[in-house]
């Protein structure tokens, strides 16, 4: 999930494999594949970046690779 702003300023944090499109009319209007609407303050560079750094967050693994002795516990 990433964070973002509604135009008041309040932050939320939308579900980013949800987003279906993204257009910028004036402003930034995310649309989910269910439909909803939101109108946010970033840019759609701004999102596309925040879902790059996200799923990087989670896919990049430490490179060190992984050593298990059969009497400790597996890395994880």
């Amino acid at each position: 999930m990433i964070k973002v702003h509604r135009m008041n300023g309040e932050e939320f944090w939308i579900n980013h494999n949800k987003i279906e499109v993204m257009e910028r009319v004036h402003n930034t209007i995310l649309r989910l594949d269910d439909d909803k609407r939101y109108v946010v303050q970033e840019s759609i560079e701004d999102v596309v970046e925040k879902i790059r750094d996200f799923n990087r967050s989670i896919f990049i693994l430490d490179k060190k690779p992984a050593v298990i002795k059969s009497e400790e516990e597996p890395w994880i």
